[in-house]
């Protein structure tokens, strides 16, 4: 879409108050004279978006707000000072919620309707007035309107007062927040029915923010779903509506009543929430996991080949094809995939030989790679197989290693005696690596010192049953344990307690990584052993109630190929 045709373009939009995250990474872009609904439950974080839009509370650092602004084309509201947004304001106004308190009540209707074009200094008192009667005209309120007080009308008629407001200063885009939540049924259709009209006699683009999903489908021709401040399905109304994806909206749906009164209402349970929903399946062993910002969820099939791309559509397309065995995977600053197996290697996007970055030692043990995550400083820390008859590779079993690729390409063993490694993850200050062993059934814990060594490992956590394979960290320092044995992820708090279990329809759970927006949604994948064509592996997502951490991009020099 060209730049000319949107009014308004988010990215990364994200508001704390306290410690309380009220909005996490919101983007999306905003076509001229279209409508985008803003919908979820109460504390979704709906109106938080709205006014951090409008700039009447101050986003997080980080995040952008672009305005596409008669004055001077693109201008970027997140980084104004507020005297630089007064000329703007005129082109972005708000309808509020509530018509009772939104109107001073001291204040005649003309003296309402005026005020906008006194503080913009617009117009003598003849002219100004002249527009108010315009104004009066166009929300559909009798002229004898100006001098009566609030009091006097009733929820509909404030309504038109304050949607005569926002209009009056001719904006270009209107934030309705709520408009019509606070009026009677009746009342509602005749206020949606005047912004309509207004919106094609004046070519507004509107911002409706709601919890009313059935007003939300009349009058949006987009919609963006929210859930604890992150959006968590974006689309054209009519197709999210019909065809929801996550569970969050299903249960938003099932809510709307039917006209019909002899229409018994079938709400979901809110315990749909804790059920992972299915993304894609038909794959062998599913591992890898690894968020990208611009491909989505991508994985790997360890028995049948290939590293696959999902989106929030559960469109699944090929990355590119690679021998079987992948077992970890981390993006690169320089782009592509660094992908462990019988080496670790770069993978880059477009093209089909890979760059050789660290190759196995089967002299002493190591047949190969299995997961491999980053630090904060890029390097990449990876855990080797070692040897086993269960690998039929003809060598005396040995236990395998964990290495360290520093910056420079170089490679060095940071802890020995490793059985399997399943997973890595760095604690959100990065100063702790959390190993799970698979073989062992434990989870150990490092700590990290400056250059990247590591001390004296210790048991964290011992599994009873299964056996740990993938883990992430989540902010707030809970390790998110994909359990191999068990069928679900184990969520295991900072002092090594468990907290939960989420479960999955299949035993084999492989591994897990956060991503969405704000890296609100935990993917789960799963496997299956391949025999006899057997491809019960796939992924799963499930909405987190808290986000992960982000995984650095590795930094290390990549060898001329």
């Amino acid at each position: 879409m060209n730049d000319d045709d949107l009014i308004l373009k988010v990215r990364h939009l994200s508001k704390t108050f306290d410690e309380h995250v009220a909005l996490r990474d919101v983007s999306f872009d905003l076509k001229k004279a279209d409508t985008l609904g803003v919908v979820g439950e109460s504390g979704s974080g709906k109106t938080t978006l709205a006014r951090c839009i409008l700039r009447a509370i101050d986003p997080d650092s980080g995040g952008t707000v672009e305005f596409n602004s008669d004055q001077g084309g693109w201008v970027s509201l997140s980084s104004l000072r507020h005297k630089e947004l007064v000329p703007l304001r005129k082109e972005m106004q708000m309808v509020f919620q509530d018509p009772y308190s939104s109107l001073n009540p001291r204040m005649t209707v003309r003296q309402i309707i005026e005020e906008p074009l006194i503080i913009h200094d617009e117009g003598n008192s003849n002219e100004r007035l002249e527009r108010v009667r315009e104004m009066l005209d166009l929300v559909q309120l009798s002229q004898d309107s100006l001098t009566r007080y609030p009091h006097a009308f009733s929820g509909g008629q404030r309504q038109r007062i304050g949607i005569a407001r926002a209009l009056i200063l001719n904006p270009n885009l209107v934030v309705c927040d709520e408009t019509v939540s606070a009026l009677d049924v009746s009342v509602q259709a005749q206020i949606i029915n005047l912004l309509e009209d207004l919106q094609k006699t004046l070519q507004l683009t509107y911002i409706f923010v709601a919890h009313d999903l059935a007003v939300v489908q009349h009058i949006c021709n987009n919609v963006l779903v929210m859930h604890n401040g992150v959006v968590v399905e974006r689309g054209d109304v009519d197709y999210v509506f019909d065809h929801p994806q996550r569970n969050y909206t299903r249960l938003l749906l099932s809510a709307i009543p039917s006209p019909d009164p002899d229409i018994r209402m079938t709400p979901e349970n809110r315990a749909i929430l804790e059920e992972p929903e299915p993304v894609t399946n038909g794959y062998g062993l599913v591992e890898g996991p690894v968020w990208h910002d611009d491909y989505g969820l991508m994985f790997s099939d360890v028995i049948f080949g290939g590293v696959y791309s999902v989106n929030d559509l559960k469109e699944v397309e090929p990355v590119f094809e690679h021998r079987r065995g992948i077992g970890g995977m981390a993006v690169h600053a320089e782009g592509g995939l660094v992908v462990s197996g019988k080496n670790i290697s770069l993978k880059r996007f477009g093209e089909s030989e890979s760059i050789l970055l660290l190759d196995r030692d089967p002299d002493n043990g190591n047949v190969g790679y299995n997961d491999l995550t980053t630090d904060t400083a890029g390097r990449i820390y990876v855990g080797s197989l070692g040897s086993s008859p269960v690998f039929d590779d003809g060598l005396e079993p040995r236990a395998g290693n964990l290495y360290v690729i520093d910056l420079d390409g170089n490679s060095r063993i940071v802890s020995e005696d490793v059985q399997l490694t399943n997973g890595l993850g760095f604690s959100p200050n990065g100063r702790v690596l959390y190993h799970s062993d698979s073989r062992r059934g434990q989870i150990f814990r490092y700590e990290v010192v400056r250059n990247g060594d590591l001390k004296q490992r210790e048991v964290f956590h011992e599994f009873e049953d299964g056996a740990p394979d993938g883990l992430a960290v989540a902010e707030d320092g809970s390790i998110w344990v994909a359990n191999a044995g068990a069928g679900g992820v184990a969520v295991i708090d900072p002092d090594g307690s468990q907290r939960s279990f989420i479960s999955i329809p299949v035993p084999m759970c492989t591994s897990v990584c956060f991503g969405g927006a704000g890296l609100r949604t935990l993917y789960i994948v799963s496997g299956s052993n391949g025999v006899d064509g057997d491809r019960r592996g796939g992924v799963y997502r499930y909405e987190a109630e808290v986000s992960g951490i982000p995984i650095p991009l590795a930094q290390i020099t990549v060898p001329a190929s």
